[in-house]
């Protein structure tokens, strides 16, 4: 297993437009955190603001004026640009390379703006016109990684994007990671980028765990999270000259708890941090600092601090979070934050001390958790070395299928639009059931007949044997909920919303009810990349199973919407198949 090298770093976000500007104001301790503009939303509550407007993102990029990208794409432009040129000049050989990156809203920025003057335009399905589109073609969360690959210019073999909600970026540097540790990629851009939009702000503020203050990780008086925006990347390597530090080990679990909450106990963060040390080789005595996911909720901070008493005892290692400064970036926070534990490791601040060990975690909606450690280049470990067939080179973006040869395929279930099945007997828990939404049940329902017809499931529904991963694909999700929550927001003026459309527009939902009914603690991960989605889910898939894990549970779900299947046509594209699909693969 080759080891794992950051070679370059870049970010922008409230408290800097690039790396350097962000660790002096992270020294500083200085807050980005401002009310959130009036153009943006009526709430004014406090988010974190990046500076730079639109057109002085665009003008900074060189992008032409007649383009319309939205502010999420442009700010991952931005970093992955500034981490691409870090890291340049240390490389020999780029070989295969590979831009993985993570979101949770893509380009919402630009689609809700439309929504709100033209949703019934849009819901007609009446043809458009060419400036509508530019706002609606970049919604999917796959057309921003497009549009950083293709700024960028370097000729990838290897694109995909991740949508875990709040670990999306940590799960892009993890699968990076894994990727060049199994000598698939020699060099991988990874990381996430998130703006600010009007439905996540009112999303989090429906949920009742919004602040109107500037939050407070871990204080005893914190009361909500705030939001932010920017991005973040990091390049790593198989090569060592030149790196900031090594990425030494990574874990994604579930929780397997609850939709938007931790357990009390802090079970799924134990269990990612307590992973990922053990794939370094490492003691927890090792850790000179931990970057929580500190979001200064009430329960999730109470569940992070138990695990890490769990992990750590009484040797508890200094630890903060940076979300009071820069605010909760979603799916780009830990892309952020591995930037600042990257430049930490290597002497580029002060902030957090002179760490030789970072362990930083990333939690998300749907139960995901992930934790990365970084390392000091030269440190000891006794990272496990693991015996691999040869892999064959991952398809270039696009995907062709991953061979068969990989794998046997157990058993396959589709259910498409207007086959419904019962779903009180597939689905017993009539409470989880009551709250789905058509998809999810969908989705769910397929997930389990799969697992049920491969002998996979006991009498009362639970596994007979652990699962090696639980990986979902889609192209635009749960597109219902997002416009039953985004019409609610106008309607309602952004008052006395319903929180449950908004928790169902999260990606990985289906992969995480799947995760909570059954009980299954294992790696959970969602892919967004247009049509090439589930491709990527099966090369993630093979990947699992040469890594040693038990079999795999890969799916895709698409559902049957006016909105996306007339913008897609307007737009010269294929309409995605409206269906749940899973199969069950196991490793020869």
């Amino acid at each position: 297993m080759n080891r794992v090298y950051v070679i370059g770093a870049g970010a922008v976000c409230a408290i800097g437009g690039n790396l350097e500007e962000s660790l002096r104001s992270l020294e500083a301790g200085e807050s980005g955190l401002v009310p959130a503009p009036a153009s943006l939303t009526g709430t004014g509550l406090p988010v974190g603001l990046v500076k730079e407007s639109d057109a002085v993102l665009e003008a900074g990029l060189g992008i032409p004026s007649y383009r319309l990208i939205s502010r999420t794409a442009l700010l991952g432009m931005k970093a992955a640009r500034e981490a691409w040129k870090s890291a340049a000049p240390k490389i020999r050989r780029v070989g295969r390379i590979g831009l993985i990156s993570g979101t949770s809203v893509g380009g919402m920025d630009l689609s809700e703006k439309y929504w709100k003057g033209h949703r019934d335009e849009i819901r007609s399905g009446r043809p458009l016109g060419e400036a509508a589109l530019d706002y609606l073609r970049m919604h999917a969360c796959g057309e921003g990684t497009a549009a950083i690959a293709e700024y960028l210019g370097l000729g990838f073999d290897f694109v995909t994007t991740i949508s875990t909600a709040c670990s999306s970026a940590a799960n892009a540097i993890m699968l990076g990671a894994r990727l060049i540790a199994a000598g698939e990629l020699e060099t991988a851009i990874v990381g996430g980028a998130d703006a600010l939009t009007a439905f996540t702000i009112n999303g989090f503020n429906s949920l009742m765990i919004y602040s109107g203050k500037p939050c407070r990780p871990f204080a005893e008086e914190r009361d909500g999270l705030n939001l932010g925006e920017g991005a973040g990347y990091l390049v790593l390597s198989s090569s060592s000259e030149g790196a900031l530090c090594e990425v030494a080990g990574w874990a994604n679990v579930n929780e397997a708890f609850h939709q938007t909450a931790s357990s009390p106990e802090g079970d799924g963060p134990y269990s990612a941090m307590t992973k990922a040390l053990s794939l370094a080789g490492l003691d927890p005595s090792r850790v000179g600092y931990v970057n929580t996911h500190g979001t200064a909720t009430p329960g999730n901070d109470a569940s992070e601090y138990a695990a890490l008493r769990r992990v750590f005892g009484s040797k508890l290692p200094p630890f903060g979070s940076v979300k009071n400064l820069i605010g909760h970036t979603l799916g780009a926070s830990e892309g952020i934050e591995a930037c600042f534990c990257a430049a930490s490791i290597a002497g580029l601040t002060s902030a957090w001390g002179r760490p030789d060990c970072i362990l930083s975690n990333a939690f998300g909606f749907s139960g995901n958790q992930t934790s990365l450690v970084f390392l000091k280049c030269g440190e000891p470990s006794e990272a496990v070395t693991v015996d691999r067939k040869e892999i064959e080179p991952v398809p270039p973006a696009g995907f062709k299928r991953t061979s068969r040869g990989d794998y046997d395929l157990v058993a396959e279930v589709k259910i498409s639009e207007g086959e419904e099945p019962d779903y009180k007997a597939i689905i017993k828990n009539a409470n989880l059931r009551r709250r789905m939404s058509s998809l999810i049940k969908r989705g769910v329902a397929a997930g389990l007949e799969c697992l049920s017809s491969a002998g996979m499931l006991d009498s009362e529904g639970k596994l007979k044997e652990e699962l090696g991963g639980l990986i979902t694909a889609t192209g635009f999700g749960f597109l219902e909920d997002t416009l039953k929550f985004g019409d609610s927001i106008i309607d309602q003026q952004e008052k006395a919303l319903n929180p449950q459309p908004f928790m169902q527009s999260t990606f990985n939902t289906i992969g995480g009810q799947l995760a909570q009914l059954l009980g299954e603690r294992c790696y959970n991960m969602t892919y967004v990349h247009g049509r090439s989605g589930f491709g990527a889910a099966l090369a993630d898939a093979a990947l699992l199973m040469k890594e040693g894990s038990g079999p795999v549970l890969v799916g895709w779900f698409e559902e049957d919407n006016a909105v996306s299947d007339s913008v897609l046509r307007q737009l010269g594209r294929k309409v995605l198949p409206h269906e749940a699909r899973f199969m069950l693969l196991r490793a020869k």
